[in-house]
């Protein structure tokens, strides 16, 4: 029993630390996102300076790329 309660534990860990990185890794996308709208470049695709979608940038806010280059 103690060693199950410790590989819970363990696996309880490690699925915190993935959901942490991951939250930062969002956060990071949400504040590159607002320094785009801040410098006037929000839906601008930064692989080919072409637009992008509205219901692209409505679906994924953060947004970098455009469909035909997010391939």
């Amino acid at each position: 029993p103690d060693g199950v309660v410790q590989a819970s534990a363990e696996g309880a860990a490690r699925l915190l630390a993935d959901l942490t990185e991951r939250e930062g890794a969002e956060v990071a996308e949400i504040d590159a996102a607002l320094a785009r709208i801040g410098r006037g470049t929000y839906g601008t695709c930064l692989s080919c300076g072409g637009p992008v979608e509205p219901g692209r940038l409505k679906a994924i806010p953060e947004a970098r790329l455009c469909l035909a280059c997010s391939g």
